[in-house]
């Protein structure tokens, strides 16, 4: 197996580590670069490199984005170790476009994201959409998922 292949397998297993998942099956192919075998299903997986280099959003370089995305995520993981109940908790946001937060606003995002969570995690209700009481959170996501 050459060196990219390998790189390739490597983030792949590291793809279904963060779902959680085990394939039953993985077959290297060419295109797709992978077929696996999982909950029955046979799929078809390519992966494709991605360059950070160029502009992203509104003029900005991508890794800047990508550092702001990453600072975003670690504060709201820092706020979620604070609270028992969603420490074991798996969460999915997905947001309206690309745009995040500017820093004076993130903690508001945070606090609103925390106490979606726990209403969330009370209800045992897995998918929302924010809606008019949580205003930042409206602003920024489509939904938020939250599992065990």
């Amino acid at each position: 197996m050459n060196d990219k292949k390998e790189f390739e397998r490597y983030y792949l297993k590291e793809f279904f580590k963060l779902l959680n998942e085990t394939p039953e099956n993985i077959q290297d192919s060419e295109s797709p670069d992978f077929i696996v075998n999982i909950h029955q299903l046979e799929i078809g997986i390519e992966i494709t490199e991605f360059h950070s280099d160029l502009k992203g959003e509104k003029g900005r370089p991508r890794r800047l984005v990508e550092e702001a995305w990453a600072s975003l995520q670690k504060k709201i993981m820092t706020e979620v170790e604070k609270y028992e109940e969603l420490k074991n908790m798996k969460g999915l946001l997905s947001f309206e476009n690309v745009e995040i937060p500017r820093n004076s606003g993130q903690k508001s995002f945070i606090d609103e994201l925390i106490q979606l969570s726990l209403e969330m995690f009370k209800t045992g209700q897995q998918k929302i959409s924010p809606g008019i009481n949580y205003p930042l959170l409206n602003k920024y996501l489509k939904n938020s998922v939250l599992k065990k």
